[in-house]
């Protein structure tokens, strides 16, 4: 059996059964994007009525640690609109999972987040102080780099950045 899908004749893989429908169709929308020099860029989402990315943010101890596991994957919007999802789940300090959805406008919080190996994601309205975040929780996730360059590569939107990846290696 072929691990594509073909939807409106676009193939697409297949993302991994593991993740549940619901988070692929309800993900998290990006309301900003700020890179950083010397960190991991920040990902401000939008999660309301999204109590359990709220849970997770209370909850967590610290700005990192915890279980998690990422994933990137391509997802047509309704609109057939191409964006690219990263699925975050915890398993601890609490059982959640929940995706990231990024559009071609981001590709260089993107390019910033493969370099960086992470991505830190805040809930609020960012401040920052002298190019470093000041206030509120915030959580920062690693991100599989290889996963992020395969999920470029094969979509014409994102090709250009998929090149710059390899070059950077």
């Amino acid at each position: 059996m072929s691990n594509t899908r073909k939807a409106r004749g676009i193939r697409m893989p297949e993302t991994n059964p593991y993740w549940s429908q619901d988070t692929l169709d309800r993900p998290l929308a990006v309301r900003g994007v700020y890179p950083l020099r010397s960190s991991p860029p920040v990902v401000w989402v939008d999660a309301t009525g999204r109590p359990n990315v709220g849970d997770l943010m209370r909850a967590h101890p610290d700005t990192t640690g915890g279980e998690v596991f990422t994933q990137w994957c391509r997802r047509l919007t309704p609109n057939l609109e191409m964006r690219l999802l990263l699925l975050v789940r915890f398993k601890r300090p609490v059982r959640t999972e929940f995706a990231l959805a990024f559009e071609p406008g981001h590709l260089g919080t993107l390019m910033n987040a493969a370099l960086a190996g992470a991505v830190t994601i805040v809930t609020h309205e960012p401040r920052f102080e002298r190019a470093t975040l000041t206030a509120g929780k915030c959580l920062k996730v690693e991100v599989d780099t290889h996963g992020l360059q395969e999920a470029l590569e094969s979509e014409p939107q994102f090709q250009i950045l998929a090149a710059a990846m390899r070059a950077a290696q």
